[in-house]
């Protein structure tokens, strides 16, 4: 046995026992800075290596770039600022070459089927070893070794390596797993805290609206009482245009409070009371229509174009002044969320034992996840937070209409409007 097999066999046991020490000490690291530098520090240690990179996949390889488009997270004997030097590039090939094949890319001073690379030879390198991080066919980064001694890594070491590199690819899988455990966990408590809130002001404002709608209730019926006794004075034509004005908003307010009532209602279990009869809608849809225009300025009104096409003559089967509180809140919705103006249309076709009323405006529409909770309470979408509202006007429509025995369906597109469909049984 010559000398040279006499220190092969000797070096051999060695290299073994420090990657036993080094694979048993990696595997207790959790926190990925200290894992990387102890990762390429060990690889540096077992061969003997002037440096060493730990190169990391951060998507799919990119060959037109430095590196692979790898991303470079520890470094052994040598400074941070070397990394982006031109003696760092050099080993490009080799990196795309190991993650490409999945499997070592070296080269030991020219020994026939290795990688070559000029630039290897001009920045004085002449052995390299590229070692891909592998699991489960995956490969997660790359262990770069090199020397400018030729033929630096023997067979032991090139042995050793893919068993170190496997054990590093599982430590990398498990940090991963960890912090992706660890995210899911914070998302989830983030969720559960903001549905404890959602939950708090929910009741606060439900509260706030059942006080508040008791207390308006009071002095709304005595404005009105006061209104209808100024009419019998033969007021002014100035006087009575004010009076129309002062209806209007009373007939929004009251509007309002009914609704925050309904929904109180609803909360306590009881069902919406009904008083069901014939009545013809267009008096219905341009009385709403009215509401909602009295209180805009001139050039606001001026930027829709409304087009009620329900003939005089059309009758449907429903509570009044719950088809009213349905139809005028679909068509404040229309005009509400259309800030362009645009044409609002209204519709209305009997089919099959049922009156179809569609609402259709050209405004700012929503997504298909919007449509998903557009009628749940409190529901404001993120196209609305520049608008007033609060979250109930749609809640109560589709209750009201459920009521009458019929459906409400929403077909929408963000940037392309909005039609709501009532479906009311008829007779």
């Amino acid at each position: 046995m010559d000398r040279k097999e006499n220190r092969s066999m000797t070096a051999l046991p060695v290299a073994y026992q420090k990657l036993i020490e080094i694979t048993r000490y990696i595997t207790a690291i959790t926190e990925p800075s200290e894992l990387f530098q102890k990762l390429i520090d060990g690889a540096v240690e077992m061969t003997g290596a002037e440096r060493g990179y730990l190169l990391l996949l951060q998507g799919p390889l990119e060959k037109d770039q430095p590196l692979g488009g790898l991303k470079p997270v520890a470094a052994c004997r040598i400074l941070p600022e070397e990394l982006k030097s031109e003696s760092f590039q050099a080993s490009s090939t080799a990196i795309i070459k190991a993650v490409e094949e999945k499997k070592r890319a070296y080269w030991t001073g020219g020994v026939s089927g290795e990688i070559r690379s000029q630039s290897m030879e001009l920045f004085g390198l002449r052995s390299i070893v590229c070692e891909p991080l592998t699991i489960h066919q995956k490969v997660l980064g790359v262990l770069y070794l090199d020397s400018k001694i030729n033929r630096k890594f023997s067979d032991d070491h090139r042995e050793i390596l893919p068993s170190f590199a496997a054990q590093a690819a599982i430590c990398l899988e498990n940090i991963r797993l960890i912090e992706e455990r660890e995210e899911a966990l914070k998302r989830e408590h983030a969720e559960q805290a903001r549905a404890l809130e959602l939950q708090v002001y929910k009741e606060t404002v439900s509260s706030f609206m059942s006080i508040a709608s008791h207390d308006l209730k009071g002095p709304l019926t005595v404005m009105k009482t006061g209104l209808a006794l100024l009419k019998r004075t033969q007021p002014s034509d100035s006087q009575q245009e004010v009076i129309h004005d002062l209806e209007q908003a009373i007939a929004r307010a009251s509007r309002l409070v009914s609704t925050y009532l309904d929904i109180q209602k609803l909360e306590d279990g009881h069902t919406l009371s009904l008083e069901k009869k014939p009545i013809r809608l267009k008096p219905i849809l341009e009385e709403e229509l009215s509401l909602v225009l009295a209180p805009m300025e001139a050039h606001r009104r001026d930027a829709f174009e409304f087009d009620v096409g329900v003939s005089e003559e059309t009758v449907i089967n429903g509570d009044p002044s719950r088809l009213s509180q349905i139809f005028g809140n679909l068509i404040e919705n229309a005009v509400k969320y259309s800030p362009k103006g645009g044409r609002i249309q209204l519709r209305h076709q009997a089919r099959n034992g049922h009156d179809h009323i569609w609402i259709r405006d050209q405004g700012l529409g929503m997504s298909e996840e919007g449509r998903k909770k557009l009628f749940a309470r409190f529901v404001r979408l993120e196209q609305d937070r520049a608008i007033r509202g609060t979250g109930l006007g749609l809640f109560i429509v589709r209750r009201l209409v459920e009521s009458h025995g019929g459906r409400i369906d929403v077909e929408s597109s963000e940037g392309r409007g909005t039609t709501f469909e009532v479906v009311l049984p008829r007779g």
